[in-house]
C-alpha cells in the first residue's frame, strides 16, 4: 500500500491557511453563510484586545465563494492604509462546521491567532532572511509552531467569547477525517508547513485522559506509516508507546506483532528459507488500521517470534472480552504466515488451521469487506506457499490481482504476481511433464526479471532456474543480466540504534528523548522567537534539532551509531552508513551527484547533500563521510 503523503499548504507569502483541499467548486455563499461568520467574528474580536502592529482594526472579514476547505488570514493595501484581512471559504462552513456556529468559532479563531501575533510579518522575515529553501527543514517548524500558537488562540478566544469546548472538538474531529482531504500523519507533517490534526490536538486537550488519547492516536498514525514504509523498529517503538497507555486498544496488539514478526522476518537468511520449503510469502500491507483510539541478528530468533505471535493472540483475547465486531482477518493471516516460518520448522497443520478461518470469513455474504484489494490479494498468495496453490485457489488469486491491478495500477501488483510467479514454480519444478518445467522456468525468469537481488528468495529462485535450464537444455541467464538492486531500492530511514536496545527516531517526543539521554551537554536557539533548538550529544557524537519532537538526527563523529540500511521485502540485504566511512562506498549504495540534491537543514549556511528517498543527507571531507543526517525534508514546490 502507498504510505500517506502530506498535502502541502504553501506559506512564506502573504497568507496563512489554516488547510487547504482543492474540491471543484459549486453552489454559492449566501447570506446565510455571511451572517454566521460575522456574528462569530463579532464575538470574538469583542474580547480580543487590539494589537500594536494594526492601526487600522479590526481586520476586514471575507466569506470567499470557493468549495476549498480553507480559511486564511492576509493583508490588503487600502486608502487607509495596510489592513488585515480573515477569509473563510463557503466550502470549510458547509463541509467541517455544517453551519454550526460552535465548530466554526474555533476556525475563525485561529486566523484571528495568526493576526494578533504578527504571523504574517514574522513569515516575510523568515524568507528574508532564510530565503525560500534555506535551512527549510527548521523554517517549516517554526512554521508549525505558528500554527499550534493560533490554535491555541483560537481555542482560548472562542471559550473566552463563549462558544464550546465541544464545537472545537467537533472541529477537530472534522478537520481530520480522511474523506475531507486534509489528513497525512505526524511523521509526513515534518515535512509540511501544517501539523498534522491529531498533533495539533494534542495542546489543545485540558483533560488528561484526553490528551494522552490524542498522543497515542500521533503514535498509532505514526506507526502505522512505519509499518508501510517497513521501519519495524521504529513502528514497534509507537505501538508499545499505545498500549502503555491503553493495553485494551487491539488494534496496536495486532500492529505490534506484525511489527515483531517483519523483525523476526528481515533476519531470516536463504538457508532458512531453503529449511522452511514454502512458496514466497508477501508481506507489507497485514496490519491493523485505528478504530479503538532493523532486525538485531540475523537468522532465526526464537523469542521475537513468540513474543510477535502473543501480541497477535492477545489481540484476538481483546476482542472476545470487549466483544469487538471486527473479523480480524488480517491478525489471523498474520498468524498463519507466522507458523509457516516458526523456528522450529514450518507447522502447516497450525498455518491451516488459522487460513482456513480465514477463508470461512471470506467466503460468507460480505466477507472480507474491510480488506484492499492488495492486501485480499496477498493474503490468498500467502495462504498458497503453505497448503499449495490449487486451481480454485489460483482462480481467486488471479482474481484479486486483476482488482488490485484496476484499482493500484500494474506496478503495485507487479511484486504480487512474482511471488506467485514463484510459488506455481516451485510447485512444478519437479514434475515430469516438460510442459510444465517449461512453464515453470518461464515464471522464473519472470520473478527473476521483477524482484529485487536483495530479498532472500531470489537466489533460491535463480537456483531453481539454473537447474531447470539443465533439464530442458536451455540457456540460463546470469546473474549479472537481472538488474541490480538500485540506489533508491532502500526502505527510509528513520531511526538509529544508540547501545544496542535504545531508539532515537524522528517524530520522538523530546522529552521522551531527554529522558533517555539525559540532559544535552548544550542546547543552541535556532529561530528567534521559537523553542527550536538543537541539542548536543558530544560523547555520543550526536545532535538533534527539535522542538516538541525530533525533526533530524545528526551524527556528527565516529562516536555516532552507524545507519542500517535495509531492502524492502522479506528478509533483505542490509547494509551500514557510518561516519568516516568512505564517500564513494556510500555513494556506491544510496547514490552519486546524479542522483543528489543540495539542501540546508537549520543553517542556511550549512549545505548537504541530500539523497531524498532514502531520508539521509551527508556531508564529506574529501572521499571521507564528516557527517550523516536522518531527516525529512520538505520538497521544493
Amino acid at each position: 500500500m502507498s504510505p500517506i503523503t502530506a498535502r502541502r499548504c504553501l506559506l512564506g507569502t502573504l497568507a496563512f491557511a489554516m488547510l487547504a483541499c482543492v474540491t471543484p467548486a459549486r453552489g454559492e455563499v449566501t447570506d446565510r453563510h455571511r451572517d454566521l461568520v460575522q456574528s462569530i467574528f463579532d464575538r470574538l474580536i469583542a474580547v480580543t484586545d487590539q494589537p500594536e502592529e494594526w492601526p487600522i482594526w479590526p481586520p476586514l472579514l471575507n466569506v470567499a465563494d470557493s468549495d476549498e476547505i480553507n480559511a486564511f488570514a492576509s493583508e490588503k493595501q487600502t486608502e487607509e492604509g495596510v489592513v488585515p484581512m480573515i477569509t473563510i471559504n463557503r466550502g470549510l462552513i458547509e463541509r467541517i462546521a455544517n453551519f454550526d456556529e460552535d465548530v466554526l468559532a474555533f476556525t475563525v479563531g485561529h486566523e484571528l491567532g495568526h493576526v494578533y501575533f504578527s504571523h504574517l510579518k514574522r513569515g516575510r522575515e523568515r524568507m528574508e532572511e532564510f530565503g525560500e529553501y534555506g535551512a527549510a527543514t527548521a523554517v517549516y517548524a517554526a512554521d508549525r509552531e505558528d500554527e499550534l500558537q493560533a490554535d491555541l488562540f483560537g481555542m482560548q478566544v472562542a471559550l473566552k467569547a463563549g462558544y464550546s469546548h465541544r464545537g472545537i472538538r467537533k472541529n477537530l474531529l472534522a478537520m481530520a477525517a480522511p474523506e475531507n482531504g486534509s489528513y497525512y500523519c505526524h511523521f509526513v507533517g515534518l515535512s509540511s508547513t501544517h501539523p498534522a490534526w491529531e498533533a495539533r490536538a494534542v495542546q489543545l486537550q485540558q483533560d488528561a485522559v484526553q490528551e494522552e488519547l490524542w498522543r497515542s492516536m500521533v503514535a498509532f498514525r505514526n506507526g502505522v506509516l512505519f509499518l508501510q514504509t517497513e521501519n519495524y523498529l521504529h513502528a514497534e517503538f509507537c505501538f508499545r508507546r499505545v498500549i502503555d497507555e491503553f493495553p485494551e486498544c487491539y488494534e496496536a496488539w495486532a500492529n505490534l506483532g506484525y511489527a515483531l514478526l517483519m523483525q523476526y522476518a528481515d533476519a531470516l537468511e536463504e538457508d532458512d528459507l531453503r529449511s522452511f520449503d514454502i512458496g514466497h510469502l508477501v508481506v507489507g500491507g497485514f496490519y491493523q488500521r485505528p478504530g479503538s483510539l532493523d532486525a538485531k541478528i540475523r537468522g532465526v530468533d526464537e523469542d521475537l517470534w513468540y513474543e510477535a505471535v502473543g501480541a497477535f493472540r492477545e489481540a484476538l483475547r481483546l476482542k472476545e472480552r470487549l466483544n469487538i465486531d471486527d473479523d480480524m482477518l488480517l491478525v489471523q493471516a498474520n498468524l498463519a504466515v507466522a507458523h509457516l516460518i516458526h523456528p522450529a520448522g514450518k507447522q502447516v497443520g497450525e498455518a491451516e488451521k488459522y487460513f482456513s478461518a480465514v477463508f470461512k470469513a471470506l467466503n460468507e455474504p460480505g466477507g472480507g469487506a474491510s480488506l484492499e484489494p492488495l492486501e485480499r490479494a496477498a493474503l490468498l498468495i500467502n495462504a498458497g506457499a503453505g497448503r499449495g496453490m490449487d486451481d480454485a485457489l489460483l482462480a481467486q488469486v488471479t482474481e484479486a490481482l486483476e482488482v488490485a491491478a484496476r484499482k493500484e495500477g500494474k506496478r503495485q501488483v507487479a511484486p504480487l504476481q512474482a511471488a506467485l510467479d514463484y510459488t506455481q514454480a516451485k510447485a512444478l519444478v519437479n514434475s515430469n511433464s516438460a510442459a510444465d518445467q517449461t512453464s515453470a522456468f518461464e515464471m522464473l525468469e519472470s520473478y527473476l526479471s521483477t524482484m529485487s537481488r536483495a530479498s532472500s528468495y531470489w537466489p533460491l529462485a535463480y537456483e531453481q532456474y539454473q537447474q531447470l535450464a539443465n533439464k530442458l537444455g536451455r540457456s540460463a541467464k546470469e546473474m549479472v543480466a537481472f538488474k541490480k538492486p538500485a540506489t533508491t531500492d532502500w526502505r527510509r530511514v528513520t531511526s538509529v540504534s544508540l547501545d544496542g536496545d535504545v531508539l532515537l527516531g524522528l517524530a520522538q517526543v523530546c522529552d521522551d528523548v531527554f529522558a533517555t539521554l539525559g540532559a544535552p551537554q548544550a542546547s543552541v536557539p535556532i529561530i528567534a522567537g521559537t523553542n527550536l533548538k538543537r541539542y548536543h550529544y558530544p560523547s555520543r557524537g550526536l545532535s538533534f534539532l527539535g522542538s516538541r519532537e525530533v525533526l533530524a538526527l545528526f551524527l556528527e563523529s565516529e562516536e555516532a551509531p552507524p545507519i542500517t540500511l535495509s531492502r524492502p521485502g522479506l528478509g533483505g540485504d542490509t547494509e551500514t552508513l557510518f561516519v568516516g566511512m568512505t564517500r564513494k562506498k556510500l555513494e556506491s549504495l544510496i547514490g552519486d551527484e546524479w542522483d543528489v540534491e543540495f539542501a540546508s537543514i537549520d543553517d542556511p549556511d550549512t549545505v548537504y547533500h541530500l539523497y531524498r528517498g532514502v531520508g539521509i543527507a551527508a556531508q564529506f571531507d574529501g572521499d571521507t563521510v564528516t557527517e550523516l543526517v536522518i531527516v525529512v525534508p520538505p520538497r521544493k514546490a
